[in-house]
């Protein structure tokens, strides 16, 4: 009975706020910030293992990340709106997952869709399209393709005295 009230509550409070109600990560002012706010607190949070043997498995580095969304979200510095885009990136990832690579793929429509696979050789281009593996710095789908391909690696810059 009492989650059927609390069922109740969370549906009118969307009914009066058709905003909410119908927002998408992303379509609010500061959804963007949050979801990186998110994921540079799961970098620092959560093992991200690439190396074999893997200091966590993929499970494990998942489970971790859940557990950083739920706690954001819990203390309203994540909307509960933008958790799954949040946790998708860290299933979406290489992390506990040792030699694999984030793999792009462009149809010859020109839609790139990123997966993960088990080495490069099997990040194959679809017919008519292309094929890119992304660079080692990518962990994670949500990171290591354009909309055109494999996005550009990170650059570092180093300070002379």
């Amino acid at each position: 009975m009492r989650a059927q009230l609390l069922g109740l509550l969370a549906l009118a409070s969307l009914c009066l706020d058709p905003a909410v109600a119908l927002a998408g990560c992303g379509d609010q002012l500061g959804d963007a910030q949050a979801v990186a706010d998110a994921r540079d607190a799961i970098d620092s949070t959560c093992t991200c293992s690439t190396e074999d043997p893997p200091a966590v498995n993929h499970g494990q580095y998942v489970s971790c990340a859940v557990g950083v969304v739920n706690q954001r979200a819990g203390d309203n510095l994540l909307p509960t709106y933008c958790k799954g885009a949040v946790k998708r990136c860290a299933a979406r990832s290489t992390c506990g997952k040792p030699g694999f690579v984030a793999c792009c793929r462009t149809s010859s429509s020109g839609k790139t869709k990123c997966s993960t696979k088990r080495d490069g050789t099997l990040c194959i281009e679809p017919a008519g399209g292309n094929a890119c593996v992304a660079d080692s710095a990518f962990t994670s789908c949500c990171d290591a393709c354009t909309e055109s391909g494999c996005a550009s690696p990170p650059t570092t810059s180093t300070t002379v005295p």
